[in-house]
């Protein structure tokens, strides 16, 4: 979800996911990348070269009051980024109780609690694994995933930030008159 760009990495979770559906004969999934962007005819042909072009949707930019209907598509959502700088679309994710399954980064860690609130991956080759991992989460423990995560997505409301910066400009105040 969102631009499609070398910078996303989204070449990773193409091979990953081919990694996966190739050991995996009865898979029952699609991989849907949406969002428009200068990688996708590359990203496309890589799909074909890997032989798994007809398992991954490219659906291309949606307009803004359709992408929530993008994010109740799947059970995961997937990201490979490691250049986000607020992260939206994790918290997008999040709010539309999907599962979070995102490669290692710093930046995320106050946002993904690895198997609490979501799932980490570090390469392509264990990408799969955890696909696996969170497709076998039984309802109770997917309920608690998705229940934290949405404990976490509060701390990040328009309300909080309102009163966050209204905090800060309260103390400013005391401080300098």
């Amino acid at each position: 979800m969102g631009r499609v760009a070398k910078e996303k990495s989204i070449d990773v979770i193409i091979a990953g996911y081919a990694k996966y559906i190739l050991n995996n004969e009865k898979h029952g999934t699609k991989l849907v990348i949406v969002g428009g962007g200068p990688a996708i005819p590359e990203l496309e042909e890589y799909a074909t070269k890997l032989g798994i072009k007809d398992d991954v949707h490219f659906v291309g930019k949606v307009l803004p009051e359709d992408i929530g209907k993008y994010y109740h598509l799947g059970e995961i959502f997937v990201s490979a980024s490691i250049s986000e700088t607020q992260g939206l679309t994790f918290m997008e994710a999040m709010a539309a109780e999907r599962i979070l399954l995102c490669r290692f980064d710093e930046g995320l860690v106050n946002v993904i609690k690895n198997g609490e609130s979501g799932y980490f991956f570090n390469s392509e080759e264990d990408f799969g694994t955890m696909v696996d991992k969170i497709r076998a989460l039984k309802p109770k423990e997917i309920r608690a995933i998705k229940d934290y995560a949405n404990e976490i997505v509060d701390e990040y409301s328009n309300e909080r930030f309102v009163a966050r910066c209204l905090h800060v400009y309260e103390r400013a105040l005391r401080n300098s008159w």
